[in-house]
């Protein structure tokens, strides 16, 4: 199996993820439906240790290697947050999961779990933290030449790329892009605002 044809792995290691899925198909089918449950309401937090102390309830209700299931868990967290990174259909998560050597109702129990939380969201976008800007004005080098302002914009963005890590995105436009822009996010605002009154 090529993993670069599985776009559910986004880039992580084909091996381990096989490894879990082994591991998975060996649960009955409630207890894994019960364990893609706990690990699809870690997706938006990967609170890892919140996690790891739900699993470990969860192995000892049903009398399982904890050990065992808390990196499982985790590829699951892992394989439904890149599908939402990716904006992939419950099919194409059923597939992966499929071509993951994950049993077909088990595959198909995770992607229409997966799609009921999720899918309906889309694509998140990165969050923005932080907007500063500066306004400018180029220096003219000749009494003959106009000088002009700009307008530098600094974003500190959560970039869902790298682990929601924050990172800082530098655009610079002239005045009239500046304004243009500010008129774009007033109409914005002024939608979401009456489709949140409705």
């Amino acid at each position: 199996m090529d993993a670069r044809s599985v776009r559910i792995l986004g880039g992580r290691p084909l091996e381990p993820v096989l490894a879990d899925m082994r591991v998975l198909n060996k649960l009955s089918d409630d207890q894994f439906a019960e364990l893609a449950d706990l690990a699809l309401r870690f997706v938006v937090s990967k609170d890892w240790a919140a996690l790891a102390e739900a699993v470990d309830a969860f192995a000892a209700r049903h009398g399982a290697n904890a050990a065992l299931l808390r990196p499982c868990s985790k590829s699951l967290v892992l394989l439904a947050a890149e599908a939402l990174r990716q904006n992939l259909g419950s099919a194409q998560v059923r597939r992966d999961l499929g071509s993951l050597s994950l049993d077909v109702a088990k595959a198909a129990a995770l992607a229409e779990r997966w799609a009921a939380a999720y899918s309906s969201r889309g694509a998140r976008p990165n969050q923005l933290l932080d907007a500063q800007w500066k306004f400018g004005l180029t220096v003219a080098s000749s009494e003959h030449e106009l000088k002009s302002s700009f307008v530098q914009l600094k974003l500190c963005i959560e970039d869902r790329s790298a682990g929601d890590a924050p990172r800082d995105v530098h655009v610079e436009m002239s005045l009239p892009q500046f304004y243009s822009l500010c008129h774009e996010m007033e109409q914005a605002k002024r939608t979401l605002q009456s489709l949140h009154g409705s």
